[in-house]
């Protein structure tokens, strides 16, 4: 199907085999072992995998474990250790937030207000400006 003149394109064309539908998400080279990356990237990945498998049978061992000699307290152990994460999760952010705000009151400590030595004078005060007229009519 279609007109001489496409039908003509595809056959001078050699690089077009057909309608290719192959989406490589990762690159030849990497997938054919030929990735010529850095040594220590392949020492830290090598490190970082084994260290995570014996991580990840100890949860699972764990998890077995409580589901067969405390299965009514699986449901407790699970919401204590989520509850746990949650907390220690809401730390960290109020530790990374408390510190941002340390972080900009350091940057901005001498532009108190809007006087004559102050960094900000080229800002326009707008406190005397009424948003909400109620004297309209």
């Amino acid at each position: 199907m279609g007109c001489s003149t496409c039908k003509q394109k595809k056959e001078n064309n050699p690089s077009n085999e057909g309608d290719k539908t192959d989406i490589n998400l990762l690159p030849e080279s990497f997938t054919n072992g030929e990735f010529s990356g850095s040594i220590i990237f392949k020492i830290i990945a090598f490190v970082i995998i084994t260290a995570a498998i014996p991580l990840i049978i100890l949860a699972l061992l764990g998890q077995l474990f409580f589901a067969f000699f405390a299965p009514k307290k699986l449901p407790k152990i699970t919401k204590r250790l989520k509850s746990g994460g949650m907390y220690i999760f809401k730390k960290y952010v109020e530790f990374k937030h408390g510190r941002s705000i340390k972080k900009r009151e350091k940057q901005f400590g001498n532009n108190k207000g809007y006087e004559q030595d102050s960094e900000l004078t080229d800002i326009e005060v707008l406190s005397d400006i009424s948003v909400h007229d109620n004297n309209k009519k």
